[in-house]
């Protein structure tokens, strides 16, 4: 369609979801809009003047029948048959990809910084005078969610300029390959992470599933800035979690104030993960000492994760309001946060000492 046409085709679509409850069409035109014009049919029959008869068809149906496949008679049955059978993946795959990707609706978190994730799984969007930076793309499951909220809070696909890494595992990356071809964004990441993303493998300490091989921009070192238009994000390595896990600080400005913000890559190693001897990360316990003792020197206004459920629980809907001042400020909490992850990484390396012994 021409950019006219599909205006056309655009307003026909807001006329019949207009029908809908308000939260209701909010919703189902952010999906329209997520899955773009080549997922939309319309078909004219008639005359192109008026009182001509004529009839016209979006999505091959000729009544004004709204249908929701998530919640009506149309209940999707192969994504509850993969929720309810293994399927070869880890009960933990299973809650990641179909629990953590349930969308929570997008939302201002503090000044031009913005959430489109989903539930547990973090895709950060950050808005400049340049365009936007994607900061994390979740796993291909949170794709239509990602997607459907830079939409719905008014912005382009096409905007996207730039996306970020915290670091290489598959729910976090897993959609990058896409979104990087759907918006010709610059895939940007520090050079110790570069071989995962490149091969597609995860090769941390985890080794858990990989991603589809992905074209790494621009490579960065530990300290360096990425500015898009008035944004500047800063880089620090903070490697244990993965060998290039990355915390991302930069600023906010919101009525009158700014705020410090440190996206947190990750300061501990996963559960599973042994840190003594790991011949896929030898060098983790000093990694880990090293990024504890980066993130301690950090004191951020509001701090964010990549799993954030806990983070924001009993907070969404104040956000959601504006409420002032922004509930996520904590600086105690981003204190305690680092502590308990010390604490987890000396437990675990004294028990892994004792039990060597």
């Amino acid at each position: 369609m021409t950019p006219a046409q599909r205006q056309i085709l655009d307003a026909i679509i807001d006329e019949a979801a207009g029908n809908l409850p308000r939260e209701v069409a909010e919703r189902e035109r952010a999906r329209i809009e997520a899955r773009g014009a080549t997922q939309v049919v319309f078909t004219w029959a008639g005359g192109s003047s008026t009182r001509q008869p004529h009839y016209y068809r979006v999505a091959n149906h000729i009544h004004a029948v709204w249908r929701d496949f998530d919640g009506d008679f149309g209940v999707d049955l192969l994504r509850q048959h993969y929720r309810e059978q293994p399927h070869g993946l880890s009960a933990d795959d299973k809650a990641i990809r179909f629990d953590w990707t349930r969308p929570l609706g997008p939302f201002r978190i503090v000044g031009n910084i913005y959430y489109v994730g989903g539930a547990n799984i973090a895709s950060y969007l950050i808005s400049t005078s340049k365009g936007l930076i994607l900061l994390d793309t979740g796993p291909r499951e949170m794709q239509p969610v990602v997607r459907a909220g830079i939409v719905k809070l008014g912005f382009k696909l096409q905007d996207v300029k730039v996306i970020l890494t915290s670091h290489a595992h598959w729910d976090h990356v897993e959609g990058h390959a896409a979104m990087k071809k759907l918006t010709g964004a610059s895939v940007m990441a520090l050079a110790e992470e570069v071989p995962a993303l490149s091969s597609g493998k995860d090769l941390s300490a985890l080794g858990a599933t990989g991603c589809d091989p992905i074209v790494v921009d621009r490579v960065l070192h530990d300290g360096d800035d990425v500015v898009l238009g008035d944004v500047t994000m800063h880089a620090l390595w903070t490697p244990g979690h993965t060998q290039g896990c990355t915390t991302w600080t930069t600023t906010a400005k919101e009525n009158g104030r700014t705020y410090s913000v440190a996206f947190v890559g990750s300061p501990a190693a996963n559960a599973s993960v042994k840190l003594l001897h790991n011949k896929r990360h030898p060098t983790i316990v000093e990694d880990l000492a090293r990024t504890i003792r980066v993130l301690k020197a950090l004191k951020p206004d509001i701090y964010l994760t990549g799993h954030p459920e806990d983070l924001f629980a009993g907070k969404l809907e104040r956000l959601r309001a504006g409420e002032e001042p922004n509930p996520l400020v904590d600086p105690s909490g981003y204190a305690a946060f680092i502590a308990e992850a010390e604490e987890d990484y000396v437990q675990r390396l004294r028990k892994e000492r004792e039990a060597a012994q």
